[in-house]
C-alpha cells in the first residue's frame, strides 16, 4: 500500500496555484511530520460513512498507510456552496458543518489520546495537496488563504 507523505508530496508537487518555493517549504514541514504504520482512508468524511445497524466506511480507493492524525485533518474541508444556493441553506449547512467536525474531533482527540496540536500540524501539507484536486474556486481560495497564513 502507498505511503501517506508520497501520495501527499506528489499532491503538493502538482498544486499548480503554488510556486515552488511555497512547495518546497510545505514539502520540508511534510517530511518532519511523524510517520505511521496505520492504515488510513484519505478521504474521510461523513458522505463515506453508512450508519445503519452496522457502520461502513466506504470509498477506500484513496487509501494508504500513514498517520492517522493525517487522515483526520481531511474531515475539516473547506467546501462551499454554488453562489446561487439561498443563504439560508448556507448559513444552516457552514453550522451543521463547523458542529459535525467539532463533535467528531472532541471524541476523536477524546479516544486517541492525541492532543489537538499533533492535528493542527497535519493543515499545512493537506491544505496544499487538496489544491490539486478538483474542487470549487471558492474553496481554492479559502485552501490558498490557509496556506498563506501558515507559511508567512
Amino acid at each position: 500500500m502507498v505511503k501517506q507523505k508520497v501520495i501527499l508530496a506528489r499532491n503538493i508537487q502538482n498544486a499548480w496555484q503554488l510556486s515552488d518555493d511555497v512547495k518546497k517549504k510545505i514539502i520540508d514541514v511534510l517530511e518532519r511530520l511523524p510517520d505511521g504504520e496505520c492504515l488510513c482512508h484519505g478521504d474521510f468524511h461523513p458522505d463515506n460513512v453508512i450508519v445503519g445497524e452496522r457502520h461502513w466506511v466506504i470509498d477506500w480507493m484513496t487509501g494508504m498507510v500513514g498517520n492517522p492524525a493525517g487522515d483526520v485533518v481531511l474531515l475539516f474541508r473547506f467546501g462551499t456552496l454554488p453562489d446561487e444556493a439561498p443563504r439560508a441553506v448556507k448559513e444552516a449547512l457552514q453550522h451543521m458543518s463547523t458542529k459535525i467536525s467539532q463533535i467528531y474531533l472532541e471524541r476523536y482527540l477524546s479516544c486517541s489520546g492525541l492532543p489537538f496540536s499533533d492535528i493542527d500540524e497535519w493543515m499545512l501539507p493537506i491544505a496544499a495537496a487538496r489544491l490539486s484536486e478538483w474542487i470549487p474556486d471558492r474553496e481554492k481560495q479559502l485552501l490558498l488563504n490557509l496556506i498563506e497564513e501558515r507559511i508567512s
